[in-house]
């Protein structure tokens, strides 16, 4: 279980950006520090959102790599994707996953026109069987 902390938050008028700089726990040990990148008139409440997903990532990546073995692997055994739409979302997918990250630092405010046909994209183009690639 992850616990999180805001240690410093900045509101930089001249890239109007608002940087929240948190602590992350888990099970009250300290794991790692994170800044996170807001609109300047983000709310409590949009920044609870933000950890709330990042905690729910962070608690699925944790599962994952429990059943993720060590040494020697059969890759062989892998089965290919083979659905070309399938292949070309989940790429646009792990793009656009990126990019909020360059979202999230400020490089990017996410309002760009090549920001948002991606996230149009990504949403257009999902199928429900697509969820066993996230």
């Amino acid at each position: 279980m992850y616990t999180v902390n805001i240690l410093n938050k900045e509101l930089d008028k001249a890239n109007q950006r608002l940087y929240v700089l948190t602590e992350f726990l888990k099970d009250g040990v300290k794991s790692f520090e994170r800044a996170f990148s807001f609109a300047p008139n983000a709310t409590l409440e949009d920044i609870k959102r933000t950890l709330k997903d990042y905690v729910a990532e962070l608690e699925s990546a944790d599962t994952n790599v429990v059943s993720i073995p060590t040494g020697a692997i059969d890759y062989t055994t892998a089965v290919p994707r083979t659905d070309p739409a399938e292949r070309a979302w989940h790429d646009n997918y792990e793009k656009l996953k990126r990019v909020q990250e360059l979202v999230t630092l400020g490089v990017l405010t996410g309002n760009e026109a090549k920001v948002v046909a991606l996230r149009d994209k990504v949403k257009a183009d999902f199928r429900a069987e697509y969820i066993k690639l996230i």
